[in-house]
């Protein structure tokens, strides 16, 4: 009732307007700000005698009497007193206020100052009728309670909300209203000891139950009354009924998060290109907990080859053992984005037998007797229960999925439908209610749209790497025919050489071995003879490798061998040379290393390559170092020199073919160690630093070998 007041006074504030609410007992139940101010000096006027701001004589006090015995509006002039002890005359209306059937409790007085014009109080006239029936007629439950907490009075509105008549609850504590639990828990108690307190409890969201044990939610205001010796005369009451506006309240708040589900499942299944990926995160989303909370879901796509609804990927427990496995697994998330990821997670694991049953579904789409395929050509949802379905086609699918109910919602895509989900609650029983269907169908459509984002996606991502392979084919080509051009001019030059040195070759070759053939093998010179009649025949065979250097050859002279002792043997030809040359040699060779298959001049006339170009590099002194291990299945041969090093802009072109910053040398022995090497199916690589040297690293892949072995023999 207070705050009907106070709606009251802040209607008529911009009028000199005195309203003072007085009761029974002739003390005053409230006043508005205008009579308080009027009145500071006096201190609170609650719970005070009403003559302290009016010189009341015999017939004001009649007229305030009667008014509490008839529904009769009454006005008489007064003296009124301001807080400066002036005397002001004024009109004072007596308004009774009467709720239901019982006796009048409370008058409200509004005093007039008659200086006003003849305009406002006509308006004052008009404004007192509509306050009356505001109070008469408010839709809130106003109740008034003495010092015991038992019910003075009862309005209209209490009637309605609580449906109790006022002669049913006059007398009566408010007990009645509040549910059991709360009673239990000592609500009435709490609510008295806070108004004890503070003076007032104010909009106190709750629960009350009505006559009929209906129960609402309830906004409960109650503020303490207290007389001008500050003692507790009462209680008043106001309750307001906010049942539907929560009820709504809480329908906004389900739909905001459902929404927000949706967007946030949306995200997901957008921010991947891959098929499955994007399937399986589409059906999480579907029966997450924290998703959509169905118990399965179904998915069919359309596979237009054949003209069938394919049964293309399912989630979900088979059975509630099954089901209690799984959700037990899952335990509690903090958000959406940990769900999806822990169900993922456990899906692959847990849902093969119901995936089992989905993919071996396949419907023809040009039968409509069948649901999916109805849903599919016509773009519309069913539900499809057992009770109601009445075809063998329909029954057949209930059966075998397993399930009494589903949900059919097609997925339709930017021109045409791409295949059909299909969700229910097998396991909780639980009813799906229309909102949620209709919030499938919408992530129905994000899903399609998702999922020919990715056809799509991926269909251009599989013409782009088409496109880029035959560039790639064109670009190797082109290097080819390259190539192709430069070892014609290679073959050209060669051609020359091999004529202009094969004679001396051969008379120097043929000399050397009349000599050694009349040595005794007991000879000082032996040795030395020997070395010569090697090298003549390794300098014949380089002439014929180098006339066919643009035509590689097969090689036909390998074996198991030790990599070291091949190593090793060159290193001793070379001996001579870096003795000369004040070369210091280190040699870090691994032997527990596994054997290779490889032909042994050729690896030979790679290595001796190698070490004359280290002695040139070095010119007149520095350091070679040869080291030999095994790393990521290969076995490594490093070759580094301490020499002035390749410069950064040319390391790539010292294996084409006469290439050369030599003054001597035609610039074919590191391309010709390169080819060896490539018929091997070995390789090589180069790392220099300027002013510190160069090393040549020899890969020879075990794996390699093995099979080459195999093959050989």
């Amino acid at each position: 009732m207070l705050e009907v007041f106070e709606k009251i006074s802040n209607i008529i504030s911009e009028f000199e307007i005195g309203v003072l609410l007085v009761g029974k007992d002739q003390r005053i139940w409230w006043a508005n700000d205008y009579v308080l101010k009027k009145y500071e000096s006096k201190g609170n006027l609650i719970g005070k005698n009403y003559d302290v701001v009016m010189e009341c004589d015999d017939n004001c006090k009649d007229v305030l009497n009667s008014s509490f015995s008839s529904n009769e509006i009454k006005r008489i002039i007064l003296p009124f007193k301001s807080n400066e002890d002036q005397i002001e005359y004024c009109r004072i209306i007596f308004i009774p206020i009467k709720e239901g059937n019982r006796s009048i409790e409370q008058v409200l007085l509004l005093i007039i100052n008659l200086s006003k014009s003849e305009k406002t109080a006509y308006e004052i006239f008009e404004l007192n009728k509509f306050l009356s029936n505001v109070v008469l007629n408010s839709a809130d439950a106003i109740i008034s309670l003495d010092c015991q907490g038992r019910i003075k009075s009862w309005n209209k509105g209490a009637e309605t909300i609580f449906e109790y008549k006022s002669n049913e609850v006059i007398g009566r504590k408010l007990d009645f209203l509040f549910p059991r639990s709360l009673i239990e828990e000592g609500e009435p108690e709490w609510i008295e000891k806070v108004v004890l307190e503070n003076n007032a409890i104010v909009n106190y969201e709750t629960e009350r139950i009505t006559k009929s044990e209906r129960a609402i939610i309830a906004s409960v205001t109650r503020t303490l009354l207290k007389n001008e010796e500050n003692e507790i005369v009462g209680f008043s009451e106001i309750i307001k009924d906010i049942t539907d506006g929560k009820k709504i309240e809480e329908e906004l708040k389900n739909t905001v998060e459902e929404l927000s589900k949706l967007n946030q499942i949306a995200e997901f299944i957008h921010s991947t290109h891959n098929i499955d990926e994007l399937l399986n995160l589409m059906l999480t989303g579907v029966t997450a907990g924290e998703g959509f909370r169905f118990n399965r879901a179904f998915l069919f796509l359309y596979n237009e080859d054949k003209k069938v609804l394919e049964g293309t990927n399912a989630i979900g427990p088979s059975n509630p053992e099954e089901a209690g496995k799984i959700w037990s697994s899952l335990g509690k998330s903090k958000s959406l984005k940990d769900i999806l990821s822990l169900y993922k997670d456990n899906v692959d694991k847990t849902d093969i037998e119901i995936k089992k049953i989905v993919q071996n579904i396949k419907i023809d789409i040009s039968n409509n007797n069948n649901i999916l395929c109805k849903a599919f050509n016509t773009g519309q949802h069913f539900i499809v229960e057992k009770d109601k379905a009445f075809d063998n086609e329909t029954l057949n699918l209930l059966k075998e999925l397993n399930t009494d109910h589903f949900i059919v919602i097609p997925l339709i895509g930017r021109k045409n439908s791409i295949g059909v989900l299909v969700v229910d609650n097998a396991i909780s029983k639980a009813r799906i209610h229309e909102e949620e269907i209709g919030l499938m169908r919408l992530f129905a459509r994000q899903s399609s749209l998702a999922i020919e984002n990715a056809k799509l996606y991926n269909s251009i991502e599989e013409k782009l790497n088409l496109l880029s392979k035959a560039y790639l084919d064109l670009e190797n080509s082109q290097k080819k025919l390259i190539e192709a051009e430069r070892l014609a001019g290679v073959g050209a030059v060669t051609a020359k050489i091999a004529h202009e040195i094969r004679n001396p070759l051969a008379s120097i070759g043929g000399f050397v071995r009349i000599v050694k053939e009349n040595l005794k093998d007991d000879d000082i010179n032996l040795d030395s003879i020997n070395i010569v009649v090697e090298e003549v025949s390794r300098l014949e065979k380089i002439l014929a490798d180098i006339v066919s250097f643009i035509k590689p050859k097969t090689i036909s002279e390998k074996k198991i061998g030790n990599l070291n002792d091949t190593i090793e043997k060159n290193l001793k030809i070379m001996s001579e040379e870096f003795s000369e040359n004040k070369i210091i040699l280190e040699k870090y060779l691994f032997n527990d290393l596994p054997e290779l298959y490889y032909d042994d001049w050729e690896i030979s006339q790679v290595l001796l390559n190698l070490f004359r170009n280290a002695i040139q590099a070095m010119s007149s002194s520095g350091k070679l170092t040869i080291r030999r291990y095994l790393s990521d299945d290969m076995v490594k041969v490093e070759v580094e020199d301490s020499g002035k090093g390749i410069p950064e802009n040319i390391i790539k072109e010292v294996f084409n073919p006469f290439f050369t910053t030599k003054s001597k040398g035609m610039g074919l022995g590191l391309p010709i160690c390169k080819q060896i090497l490539s018929n091997h199916k070995f390789d090589i690589d180069i790392r220099s630093e300027l002013n510190k040297g160069t090393i040549f690293t020899l890969n020879f892949p075990l794996i390699n070998n093995t099979k080459q072995q195999n093959l050989d023999f």
